[in-house]
């Protein structure tokens, strides 16, 4: 077992550190959690026992791996800005024991491939990009770096999404879409159509609610 950091300590960092725990690297090298490096600013709710300020000398002080735990793009941005090409393996890519990733699929430094996951043939996902539990990617797609993908995230085959993205809760991309970087899409959102760098996306229907008649509510 080879230990490896979390960095970062918010909520999502506990999620990150259940997957680390149950994947292995494409050499089938397994991993045990050593502790949590806090960034500055952050709402801290690892284990105090376990968890320590980051520092960048961590890089080169420890003989260790190291996986990114932080869900904002625009942190995940500067994170990525600190790793130079001698620093890569240190972070190796992780893929969950569960997940169905094709042989022919290459997944890049820094990235993780959380649990029941697919992730199909000649597909290509890009460093330190996340894949939470329940993504499928489809064949023949290309997801660039950091990228985040929410649970339930879903795209046809032969899409292209661009760095730096952000995909909420359920959303999908159609085959042969192709989405620039630095996008932001919200929760629940279809794309059928390609969507230019710096966007936002979001479904334009509102949620609606009605009284139940069937059922007797205690008010």
């Amino acid at each position: 077992m080879t230990d490896i950091f979390i960095i970062g300590a918010e909520k999502f960092a506990l999620e990150v550190a259940s997957y680390v725990e149950r994947a292995r690297s494409p050499d089938r090298k397994r991993f045990q959690v050593a502790g949590f490096l806090s960034l500055e600013g952050e709402l801290v709710a690892t284990p105090g026992a376990r968890t320590v300020s980051f520092k960048r000398s961590w890089f080169h002080d420890r003989a260790a791996a190291f996986v990114f735990a932080v869900s904002d793009p625009a942190r995940r941005a500067v994170m990525r800005s600190w790793i130079g090409s001698e620093l890569r393996d240190r972070f190796p890519p992780l893929v969950h024991e569960t997940a169905n990733v094709a042989c022919s699929a290459r997944i890049a430094a820094g990235a993780l491939v959380g649990p029941f996951c697919h992730v199909g043939v000649n597909t290509v996902i890009g460093a330190f990009t996340i894949l939470n539990y329940q993504c499928g990617v489809g064949h023949h797609s290309r997801i660039g770096e950091r990228v985040f993908l929410a649970p339930g995230f879903q795209c046809g085959n032969s899409a292209v999404i661009g760095d730096g993205c952000f995909f909420g809760l359920s959303c999908v991309v159609g085959p042969s879409v192709a989405v620039g970087h630095e996008a932001h899409v919200l929760a629940g959102t279809c794309l059928t159509e390609n969507l230019a760098s710096g966007m936002l996306a979001f479904s334009s229907s509102r949620m609606k609610s009605i009284q139940r008649t069937d059922i007797y509510v205690q008010q």
